[in-house]
């Protein structure tokens, strides 16, 4: 099963999984990665 396949408009369960997928996605990996960024930032490095 691939997990970044697009996902069919007319099909609102899997809709709405996709969206709970990416916002899982994106809370665990881009987050962290933000933050570590704007650390960086402020203390000059």
């Amino acid at each position: 099963m691939e997990i970044w396949k697009q996902i069919p408009p007319d099909e609102p369960y899997c809709v709405l999984l996709g969206s709970v997928r990416d916002r899982l996605y994106n809370a665990l990996f881009l987050e962290p990665l933000v933050l570590c960024y704007r650390s960086l930032c402020a203390c000059g490095d």
